[in-house]
């Protein structure tokens, strides 16, 4: 079975859909940024802010992936840091990309599906990438 076969048969068995969101983020946990809203593509690039205070941009991150692989809205994977909330009642989540190391903040709207470690050597074949997928400080 090609890799991508590979990566679409993960996708269908652990139900990853259009805009599937993460109901809440577990620090250590990795997600896919989805720039996703109701199945629909919005946000192309979610921001990635260097603060949770959203004052500077630390970068942005893909929120789409590759609709042959089945992961349309699925795009990056992320790490979860930290969880912040504000007095206001806003949350931020602290994310580190898998793949470039960006480290921020983004706004948990734009936290998409669980991605179990199991994934880690379907997804990435640099052996950096696989090491901080698997948890590794790469």
């Amino acid at each position: 079975m090609t890799r991508t076969g590979l990566v679409l048969a993960c996708v269908v068995a652990l139900g990853v859909g259009d805009g599937v969101r993460a109901s809440a983020q577990e620090v250590g946990s990795m997600y896919h940024v989805t720039g996703c809203e109701d199945g629909e593509l919005t946000m192309p690039t979610p921001v990635v802010w260097r603060g949770a205070d959203r004052m500077r941009v630390a970068g942005r991150l893909t929120g789409r992936g590759r609709e042959e692989d089945g992961l349309r809205c699925q795009g990056a994977v992320v790490r979860v840091l930290s969880v912040t909330s504000h007095p206001s009642g806003e949350t931020m989540v602290e994310v580190r990309s898998i793949t470039n190391g960006l480290r921020g903040w983004i706004d948990p709207r734009f936290i998409g599906q669980h991605v179990p470690v199991e994934q880690c050597r379907v997804l990435y074949t640099a052996p950096l990438h696989i090491a901080r997928c698997e948890g590794g400080q790469g």
